[in-house]
């Protein structure tokens, strides 16, 4: 089964399907689109593409103008989004003193950025290809404190590399 479309509640987009789900054998130009739902008019085919897309909204071309129409597509693919809202109750809080805060940790491009310390020139090692970008950010920050070592990586068959070569 595939995904369901759920717009976030407060978007244009969720606003317009909604209007729809009320009203399902109307149909919306654009400029009705902007001057009811509160946005500009040329952006509401990009407000609404995921909603085509997805197949929860139809936006088909008015013969007699030119100007394309939404209206209701499949709502088999909409899902509404519930978002659970968050009531402080004061009661609940308790203040407690002298709980200690526990020690910062390092972070896991520190933590890999202190390998590259241990590297010599022609050195390498291999990490799964998902830690790329943390890679990316430890070799960056490596390198600014460190003027001349040069590290490069490689992405092969799922894993990414990395060799030192100066």
């Amino acid at each position: 089964m595939s995904k369901k479309f759920s717009p976030h509640p407060d978007t244009v987009c969720r606003k317009v399907i909604d209007f729809f789900r009320d009203n399902p054998e109307e149909t919306l130009d654009r400029e009705a689109i902007a001057i009811k739902f509160g946005c500009l008019p040329n952006a509401v085919h990009t407000l609404l593409g995921p909603a085509v897309q997805a197949g929860v909204l139809l936006r088909k071309e008015n013969l007699g103008d030119g100007e394309l129409l939404y209206s209701m597509g499949d709502l088999k693919k909409f899902s509404p989004l519930v978002r659970d809202k968050f009531q402080l109750d004061e009661s609940v809080i308790k203040i407690e003193k002298n709980v200690p805060v526990p020690p910062r940790a390092k972070n896991s491009a520190a933590r890999l950025a202190a390998q590259f310390g241990r590297m010599a020139v022609g050195d390498s090692f291999e990490l799964p290809a998902a830690g790329r970008f943390m890679l990316s950010t430890a070799i960056t920050a490596y390198k600014k404190a460190n003027r001349g070592v040069n590290l490069v990586t490689r992405v092969t068959d799922g894993k990414v590399r990395v060799w030192r070569i100066a």
